[in-house]
């Protein structure tokens, strides 16, 4: 059961649900995000807390993943919510048709993936006929999509991204069983080309020459791996995604925060890495996920006085900004979850604190102290965005 409420105060509408559930999770998110987008158009940030100015997104994917914040606006109904991503839909496939296959990489694999998520999940007023037409483009570009040359961890992404559609070709007749059994090869050889790579033998993620621990993408790859699993029932990949996801246990404080410093990119994490890291501890059964998840809910990374709706990437290195803008990140990783069938209907239940288990005789957990190849990293829970947390966690009543 369903019960629908409109917030006369805003123009957000809100599906409240019997059960806490990933989308239940998600839709606060989304529809705060998504009033950003009714003030200011589809845009994005540099990553500057000053927000000295907004870019426009102007790629298949940076289109496609921004309209995606109106998901759950568009599913009750609201008609401009729905204008939003299929007018996304229609530039992004315009975007695709107007450049040589040759340019493709794992960004377009994204792009395809929303563009057929949402057609799939959306009333946005496409005939049968139209939707037919746009699922077949983008069946038309897997050959040369899956050509793509990106790094490791982006061809893990990209696989994954053309498993879904794959599965979703088939399951809509567009292909045969002969054509998905050439697609599953040259997919599970892409995946395989980059796990050799980049993953070694215990599952740790590294990157570079020399190889260096990258919490971010090993985060990613994991969910990647975790979904490919999923997708084509190979339990070999759950496994892998599960080891990695142990790992990730073992340098996070038993808050949940993993500390940036611990690889070779002093990044903002964000909001996208707690979702991720959350998810991953759901899938394999570690009761204590919500701890993770705490970090990516309520004004965490909505926090910018200026711009109160506006997504934030907050490093967790103490006295550091981000280096990248990743306000989509956040949605592409969130729809891979939502196609995976372990999320459709499971219950979320959150908590606050982990229950950390070291088995790696490099690591020297504690909860509060970490050391990892001989770096000692304290974690300094008043110096982490605690005073601009406090300022705005009344804000979300609104909302």
């Amino acid at each position: 059961m369903i019960i629908i409420i409109i917030l006369l105060a805003t123009p957000v509408v809100v599906l409240a649900k019997i059960k806490s559930t990933l989308e239940s999770y998600l839709e606060p998110f989304y529809n705060r995000y998504s009033l950003q987008f009714d003030r200011y158009g589809l845009v994005y940030a540099t990553p500057d807390y000053g927000v000295k100015k907004f870019e426009k997104a102007t790629s298949a994917r940076a289109r496609m993943s921004l309209a995606t914040y109106y998901r759950y606006r568009a599913t009750v109904g609201n008609k401009s919510a729905q204008i939003i991503i299929r007018k996304s839909i229609d530039q992004a496939n315009a975007s695709l048709d107007s450049r040589l296959s040759t340019s493709y990489s794992f960004e377009d694999a994204a792009a395809q993936f929303l563009m057929w998520q949402m057609l799939d999940d959306i009333p946005l007023g496409y005939s049968a006929e139209q939707k037919k037409y746009l699922k077949t483009k983008i069946v038309d570009r897997a050959v040369d999509g899956l050509k793509a040359k990106d790094t490791e961890n982006r061809a893990v992404l990209s696989a994954v991204y053309w498993q879904a559609i794959v599965n979703w070709a088939h399951q809509d007749r567009l292909i045969t069983s002969y054509e998905k059994t050439y697609f599953d090869e040259k997919i599970k050889n892409k995946i395989d080309e980059a796990v050799k790579g980049s993953i070694d033998a215990n599952g740790w993620y590294l990157e570079g020459s020399p190889q260096t621990f990258n919490p971010h993408y090993h985060l990613v790859t994991a969910f990647s791996l975790m979904v490919y699993g999923d997708l084509v029932n190979d339990k070999n990949y759950s496994q892998l995604a599960k080891t990695m996801t142990n790992n990730l246990r073992q340098v996070s404080f038993s808050n949940g925060m993993v500390e940036a410093r611990l690889g070779p990119r002093p990044v903002g994490l964000g909001a996208q890495f707690y979702l991720g890291a959350g998810l991953l501890n759901w899938r394999f059964g570690f009761s204590d996920y919500g701890a993770y998840l705490n970090f990516a809910r309520g004004n965490r990374f909505f926090s910018d006085p200026k711009y109160p709706n506006r997504l934030e990437y907050h490093s967790t290195r103490v006295g550091t900004a981000p280096n990248f803008h990743d306000d989509y990140a956040f949605s592409n990783l969130a729809e891979l979850a939502l196609a995976t069938p372990f999320f459709k209907s499971q219950e979320l239940k959150l908590s606050t604190s982990l229950k950390v288990k070291v088995t790696d005789p490099e690591i020297s957990n504690t909860g509060q102290v970490i050391i990892y190849n001989h770096k000692k990293i304290t974690l300094q829970p008043n110096k982490i965005s605690t005073k601009v947390i406090e300022n705005y966690k009344n804000l979300n009543k609104k909302y």
